[in-house]
């Protein structure tokens, strides 16, 4: 079940509020370990008056997912289309994703949740599975990069961005699996490695310079 939108900017200020400490809570613990009457507490606000936002722990979960996918692909998808060529894009694409996930605590806990809440049938069947947008980018900057020819053309440009993204998320997990101080520098490590595969697979060879 779909949350209800508030029709104030009050009401929206309190939503927000309260997708962002959810969202750390269920970066921190995962969502099985996350307690409702946790978030509840942390929040401040009454059971009642949490209860008109976000009715369960599952509705509560599926509404961070929506709201941190959409505001963090438009992030990234700004400061990456920002460069002129879709080479330059590509080669930002996953410091800008690193980036996000180092100043965001919270985007740590998007594609566990949606595994989470899938695994058990509880996610909302409006929300996308946060690879989506993501593919869907990635499968833009390449299909571009193919019409100038600066990529090969005849990849499939969504099979590509699709076996890319799986492959960002999948490192990403492992790296979730280790300690807070650890993941960091884990997922950097290898997603460098993965640009590199990622670059040489695509017929890149002169990245531009920073």
């Amino acid at each position: 079940m779909s949350s209800p939108q508030p029709s104030t900017a009050k009401g929206a200020a309190t939503r927000a509020r309260l997708l962002e400490v959810a969202a750390i809570g269920f970066a921190e613990k995962g969502y099985s370990a996350t307690k409702f009457s946790e978030l509840i507490k942390t929040s401040g606000l009454t059971k009642g008056a949490f209860y008109f936002y976000f009715p369960s722990k599952a509705a509560l979960a599926s509404a961070v997912i929506a709201d941190q996918e959409q505001r963090w692909v438009d992030q990234v998808e700004k400061r990456v289309l920002a460069h002129q060529t879709p080479t330059e894009q590509l080669a930002d694409l996953l410091p800008a994703m690193l980036d996000l996930l180092k100043h965001e605590p919270g985007a740590w806990s998007v594609v566990r949740l949606a595994g989470e809440l899938g695994a058990d049938g509880a996610l909302d069947g409006n929300v996308a599975q946060p690879t989506d947008a993501w593919v869907e980018l990635l499968a833009g900057i390449i299909r571009a990069g193919q019409k100038t020819r600066e990529f090969r053309a005849e990849l499939d440009a969504g099979g590509v961005a699709t076996v890319l993204v799986g492959a960002f998320h999948g490192i990403k997990s492992l790296a979730d699996a280790g300690t807070p101080a650890d993941r960091g520098p884990q997922l950097e490590r290898h997603a460098e490695i993965l640009a590199d595969l990622a670059f040489a697979g695509l017929g890149i060879l002169n990245l531009p310079t920073a």
